[in-house]
């Protein structure tokens, strides 16, 4: 990581952290995302496979002060692949399921008008089955990024990098369980931007 950049992100948390973000106390923050991929690969020898996938990740916080609200992401999704030789199919079709289930905390600053900086641990159990091998895991994760408040009801978002720790069981049915565990460290990686839409309380 470049000096320069972790300079400039301790400055923007220690200025952000005297301008609290203004948001309502029992309003509902809604967001998620959906994806479905279809694609092909072509290989030598006349080899070709085909794969579809989808995934469904919605996601509602719940504000409990002006700056702060806690939430819950859950997650499905399947993908199949099916190879192929001259034409004919080859093999089993190969079927893959996956869910997981995500809690955070989202800490908000405001460093200009409509402009915040936001802070986010979240913890996940996901698992898996792809054939006849299973895994499941957890995730340990701290995010930062910026949100742009665009309208009264609509924010656009997104993260950059943070620190995550993982770590997952596979098992095929051997008799020895395979376990990987990781650390990542990276503030460079800006993610996929987001919309949010916020609901608010029929007490206010």
């Amino acid at each position: 990581m470049k000096p320069k950049f972790v300079l400039l992100f301790l400055f923007l948390v220690v200025f952000s952290s005297s301008v609290m973000a203004q948001f309502q106390p029992g309003n509902l923050m809604l967001g998620g995302s959906v994806s479905i991929s279809n694609g092909a690969t072509f290989q030598e020898g006349n080899m070709t496979s085909t794969g579809f996938s989808s995934s469904f990740n919605p996601s509602v916080a719940y504000f409990i002060s002006e700056s702060s609200a806690f939430g819950i992401s859950p997650g499905i999704g399947f993908s199949t692949q099916q190879a192929y030789r001259d034409g004919e199919s080859f093999g089993d079709r190969q079927y893959n399921s996956n869910g997981a289930i995500s809690l955070f905390y989202r800490k908000y600053y405001r460093l200009a008008e409509q402009i915040y900086f936001f802070f986010e641990p979240s913890t996940s159990y996901s698992g898996s089955n792809w054939g006849d091998i299973g895994s499941r895991g957890f995730t340990v994760e701290i995010s930062p990024g910026v949100a742009f408040r665009i309208s009264e009801k609509w924010l656009v978002e997104t993260s950059f990098g943070g620190a995550r720790f993982s770590r997952h069981f596979h098992d095929s049915g051997q008799p020895n369980e395979v376990n990987t565990r990781n650390w990542n460290l990276n503030f460079t990686n800006f993610g996929s931007v987001r919309l949010q839409f916020l609901l608010q309380s029929q007490k206010q």
